[in-house]
């Protein structure tokens, strides 16, 4: 696995210090300490690849660099639409976080489960918005019956990253289960009946 350059931005310094030594251990290179979400991080996408974020209850992202956000379900999130980002909980595992990274540096959007069944922070899924051609994929096999586990193996995909697909499907269509999803998806035209 390639080797990844990440910034570390937390306003406590244990915390900063913690997620710095999880990200080590995972291979990954911390090549910068930012300690305040505000500080001037002009040019930071020019020295890392991604920039992991100890939230608050909001937070707006601007930035150009990738970013993974490690926050509270019900915090306020805006990332812009375009740029890749990831929003996990606070207690996220090292497994979890290491995954989060290597998908927001590869240009991807994740968002853990934990937050569907918050009202969808504002800019990361908002209820409406289209689905991927990959949440499509996982909602049909959902619709088939299938686990996450066999929705995993039959994409090729780790089961991590079908949690994390199927997070967003609920968000995006506002529901609150699996079933409801199928049901909306099908009543909107998304899956056929």
């Amino acid at each position: 696995m390639p080797v990844l350059r990440v910034a570390v931005a937390a306003a406590y310094p244990a915390i900063r210090a913690g997620l710095m030594a999880l990200l080590r251990e995972a291979g990954h290179q911390v090549v910068e300490r930012v300690p305040e979400h505000e500080g001037d991080l002009d040019g930071l996408e020019e020295r890392v690849d991604v920039l992991v974020l100890d939230a608050g209850t909001e937070l707006e992202v601007d930035r150009e660099v990738a970013t993974v956000v490690l926050a509270e379900p019900g915090t306020t999130l805006v990332i812009p639409e375009d740029a890749p980002g990831a929003l996990l909980r606070r207690d996220a595992s090292a497994t979890e976080l290491d995954l989060a990274v290597r998908a927001v540096a590869a240009g991807l959007r994740v968002i853990d489960p934990a937050f569907a069944t918050h009202e969808p922070p504002s800019g990361e899924a908002p209820a409406g918005a289209p689905l991927t051609p990959r949440e499509i994929e996982v909602l049909q096999l959902l619709a088939s019956g299938m686990t996450n586990r066999g929705a995993a193996l039959a994409l090729g995909i780790s089961e991590h990253t079908v949690k994390f697909h199927v997070g967003s499907v609920l968000a995006k269509l506002g529901t609150r289960s699996r079933t409801e999803a199928v049901s909306v998806a099908a009543r909107l035209g998304i899956l056929p009946l």
